[in-house]
């Protein structure tokens, strides 16, 4: 069996996780989904509201390069991690259907500038005629952005919340 490479070793990602969130240890099930993440494999978890799935692709996108696209129809929630982590100084904008046009093209702008860690899209429409894939493959081919793509989402019929699966950028195309 051989060694994990040292930028996924739980202790170096519980280091991390002190520097970065101010967290002693992770939840049930947080750790391996960000090991899977940062060795770039396709993640899939199910987690009730409050566990702490925002993290499971927070870490790896403050650790790896490029920027994480996070594609959720949870507007306000996008709004309010996109507040969090801006007040911790991490580069975030959100692109969905409530911004002003000038709001709009300052994010571009800022992605096409490679400025941001974390870039939170809704999938609906935005200014009814750009949806979140055709903005992720604009910029993808162009920039090389995108280092992972997390999909949160409701699911029908369920009580609670899940997110949905980490991609690597080579599954856009």
């Amino acid at each position: 069996m051989s060694a994990l490479p040292p930028t996924v070793d739980p202790r170096v990602l519980r280091e991390k996780l002190r520097a970065h969130f101010g967290f002693r240890r992770f939840r049930p099930g947080q750790l391996e989904a960000v090991q899977c993440a940062m060795e770039g494999r396709d993640v899939l978890i199910v987690m009730p509201t409050g566990s702490g799935k925002s993290l499971c692709f927070q870490l790896p996108a403050l650790e790896l390069a490029g920027t994480t696209v996070v594609v959720s129809p949870l507007i306000a929630l996008m709004k309010d991690q996109v507040d969090g982590l801006r007040a911790s100084g991490v580069a975030a904008a959100q692109l969905d259907s409530s911004l002003t046009s000038y709001e709009r093209a300052e994010c571009m702008a800022d992605m096409e500038a490679r400025r941001l860690r974390l870039l939170f899209v809704s999938p609906e429409p935005n200014s009814g005629k750009t949806t979140a894939l055709e903005i992720i493959q604009h910029f993808v081919p162009r920039a090389e952005l995108v280092s992972n793509l997390t999909d949160a989402a409701l699911l029908p019929g369920h009580r609670g919340r899940g997110e949905g699966q980490g991609r690597s950028a080579d599954h856009l195309a």
